[in-house]
């Protein structure tokens, strides 16, 4: 027998020692347990925060506002992952809000339309739903569309 032989034999001899100490050792098992839960729990976080970063968003800034979050803190929130808006404005920074044309509320549109401009490198759709005059909705569209061409000129000149 040569001396690789013999260190080969021993090493093994050695391992299946220790595997049949540990193997009656109930402190050994639970680390074992303890560990491969960890690392299956370490996996499908990384697997969540994978998945979350490839959702997109097409968010109702009506419902920001009536939860009293600041739009432009929900925008830094999702930041790229944003789509869209169905843009609101509302006279109330609470669930009893009400409808008013975009500019005209609580909402602070123009710091939420900034963080959007910094945050998104792309395109972004913005839905205009004005509910400020049921029986006369144009009056609150077309001041929105006002509102939001205004808004378009400041950021443009920003941007230079």
């Amino acid at each position: 027998m040569t001396h690789r032989t013999i260190l080969a034999t021993l090493l093994l001899a050695s391992g299946a020692a220790t595997c049949a100490a540990q193997g009656n050792n109930p402190a050994f098992e639970a680390r074992q347990a303890a560990r491969a839960a960890q690392s299956k729990l370490e996996w499908q976080i990384s697997v969540a925060a994978y998945t979350f970063r490839k959702f997109t968003f097409f968010e109702t800034v009506d419902n920001w506002i009536r939860s009293e979050l600041d739009p432009a803190e929900g925008v830094s929130i999702l930041k790229d992952r944003i789509v869209g808006f169905e843009i609101h404005d509302l006279n109330a920074f609470n669930a009893s809000g009400r409808g008013v044309p975009l500019g005209s509320g609580v909402g602070n549109l123009p710091k939420m339309l900034e963080t959007v401009a910094k945050v998104k490198a792309g395109p972004v759709l913005l839905s205009i739903e004005c509910h400020s005059d049921p029986d006369d909705p144009c009056d609150g569209v077309k001041k929105s569309l006002e509102f939001l061409d205004a808004q378009a000129m400041r950021l443009a000149k920003l941007a230079l």
